[in-house]
């Protein structure tokens, strides 16, 4: 199995679909996570991006 990027895989139990749409707790620390790994993603440069 070929595996590209990286990837951070959470679950929110009991959030319903479209949760991060809500105005929840839930959704508020979704989409801060979400937030964040965007950031720490984007600032450090993918070891396949140095691979030529």
């Amino acid at each position: 199995m070929l595996q590209f990027g990286t990837y951070d895989l959470r679950v929110y139990p009991g959030a319903p679909h479209a949760f991060t749409n809500r105005d929840r707790d839930v959704a508020r620390t979704a989409r801060h996570d979400i937030e964040t790994w965007l950031a720490a993603t984007w600032e450090t440069p993918s070891p396949a991006a140095n691979h030529r």
